[in-house]
């Protein structure tokens, strides 16, 4: 190899090796990164306008326990209500079966216990009431 190009290449190497080779590819990838930050910024101030603190949280969840509470004892005391009803007549209009199925499911759903289950059961087991007879009622089982 000549002269002239061994000093072109040991040029062109020490370029290479050079901190200012190095401090352009570390400016490039800065801009890259940059761009990258400020999506990530953009899309976090967005999500802190919908993410909820720990203590939110819990004060929700508490809230929805409670309206849970009260909900079962609603259907509970509705369920009693009406299966006591029935209970007494000793039968079950059709409307009465599918008002008590409406209000069976969600109680159940809701973790009621076995004393709405009972009484639902026993109100499900009655004969029909139909009006009819010169009494005004009629069973049919």
């Amino acid at each position: 190899m000549n002269a002239t190009l061994l000093g072109i290449i040991t040029a062109v190497a020490a370029v290479f090796a050079s901190s200012g080779l190095w401090q352009f590819i570390l400016y490039k990838a800065q801009i890259h990164d940059k761009k990258h930050e400020v999506a990530t910024k953009a899309d976090i101030d967005d999500l802190r306008e919908i993410i909820i603190t720990k203590t939110e949280h819990e004060a929700l969840v508490e809230q929805i326990e409670r309206v849970e509470r009260a909900s079962l004892s609603t259907l509970h005391t509705n369920l009693y209500s009406l299966t006591q009803k029935v209970l007494r007549r000793g039968a079950i209009k059709a409307e009465e079966i599918e008002e008590l199925d409406n209000i069976y499911e969600p109680y159940h759903a809701l973790g009621g216990n076995g004393t709405g289950t009972n009484y639902y059961e026993r109100a499900k087991n009655l004969p029909l009431y139909t009006k009819g007879d010169s009494n005004g009622s009629e069973l049919h089982n």
